[in-house]
């Protein structure tokens, strides 16, 4: 019955996820990594993906659509893989100057 109506499904959810999605891929534009400030609207959006992608959290599960989407900005699913990557990168760091003084604008 409501699709006689042409009920608007999920739109509104649909318009919401597409817009913070437009903002993540601006902010990895600006910036050249996903990682958002603590507890900013990103990060929390980004940790409820996370949730949604897990199942845990009683989170509505993503589209095929929009894990393609992110998949395609190289988001991390897992963040025990993000440490591993920065702690690979403070490895290198240490070898290439022999210390762990990075400047604070680092990517580290």
């Amino acid at each position: 019955l409501l699709d006689d109506i042409d009920f608007p499904w999920g739109t509104e959810r649909k318009t919401a996820w597409n817009n913070k999605y437009q903002e993540l891929v601006e902010f990895k534009k600006n910036h050249g990594h996903l990682r958002a400030e603590y507890r900013s609207s990103l990060y929390v959006w980004q940790e409820v993906q996370r949730r949604k992608r897990s199942g845990t959290g009683g989170c509505i599960p993503h589209t095929d659509e929009q894990i393609r989407l992110l998949d395609d900005i190289d988001f991390q699913w897992d963040m025990l893989d993000q440490w591993n990557d920065k702690y690979q990168e403070l490895v290198e760091f240490k070898k290439k100057h022999g210390h762990f003084n990075a400047e604070r604008n680092s990517s580290l």
